[in-house]
């Protein structure tokens, strides 16, 4: 017996997502994430989003959030400074 599933990806809220770094990070920093912020949402050709980044606080990091719920949620962070929004690296460009 063969049995096949398709899955489809769901969009990841951006209130859900910034739940998601609020507590990722107060998991893996000792500071309290008491401003957790949206900078950017990367879209796709077709409009939909593919990951947010969310600042921490004024200068504590930031935490890069996956828009869909097939992917592990956290695609990457930092535990200070800010992410350059105007000026990115070209590997994540």
């Amino acid at each position: 017996m063969v049995v096949s599933a398709i899955s489809f990806a769901a969009l990841v809220p951006v209130q859900t997502a910034q739940t998601t770094a609020s507590y990722f990070y107060s998991r893996h920093s000792s500071k309290v994430p008491a401003s957790v912020a949206l900078v950017y949402t990367d879209l796709s050709a077709s409009g939909e989003a593919l990951y947010y980044i969310f600042n921490v606080n004024n200068q504590d990091g930031f935490v890069i959030v996956a828009a869909e719920d097939a992917s592990f949620p956290i695609l990457g962070f930092s535990d200070s400074g800010q992410f350059p929004v105007s000026n990115q690296s070209p590997e994540l460009s």
